[in-house]
């Protein structure tokens, strides 16, 4: 049982050690919590403890000039080695295999006036649609305007046409 407390005092210890380190790297040693003894100050609670602490100094664990320097001469190597592959595998590039271009290029054949063959084609489908000409002349089919399609059949009605059973519609006065 006292083996425990006393691993439990150190454990305590050091998690306050944990803190304070924490709290002096990121500059929060005021937060610190200040117990001065009779007659002490509350500066020398502070540095009290921070008393365990290591003096600041730089990290020393970086790496030095002498490991990037042979890092890139590696680096320098292995490229040189691979270009000097690639012209081993590859000698002289191929002259034959190379795509020649035509002398000329024909121009677009699709459709040089869009405006022109527009009003060509509007105009002959007007002249399809007010004209008279035969659809088939052995059948006795023929195309006629719309208007003196109408006017023809208003004044000859269609054959074979039902006729209607009610009397015509007069208008009321």
């Amino acid at each position: 049982m006292r083996e425990r407390g006393r691993e439990r005092s150190w454990l305590a210890r050091r998690g306050a050690e944990y803190a304070a380190a924490v709290l002096a790297a990121t500059g929060l040693i005021s937060a610190l919590p200040r117990r001065a003894a009779p007659g002490a100050n509350a500066q020398d609670a502070g540095t009290e403890a921070l008393r365990h602490l290591p003096p600041a100094q730089y990290d020393r664990k970086d790496a030095g000039f002498a490991p990037m320097a042979y890092g890139a001469a590696g680096v320098l190597v292995a490229l040189a080695l691979m270009i000097g592959i690639a012209t081993w595998l590859y000698p002289a590039p191929d002259k034959t295999l190379r795509f020649q271009p035509p002398v000329s290029y024909p121009g677009p054949s699709l459709q040089p006036d869009p405006q022109a063959d527009m009003a060509r084609f509007r105009a002959e489908q007007l002249r399809q649609l007010n004209g008279a000409y035969w659809i088939d002349k052995a059948a006795g089919t023929v195309h006629l305007p719309i208007e003196d399609a109408m006017r023809l059949v208003a004044r000859e009605g269609i054959a074979d046409w039902p006729k209607t059973p009610y009397p015509p519609v007069v208008p009321a006065r």
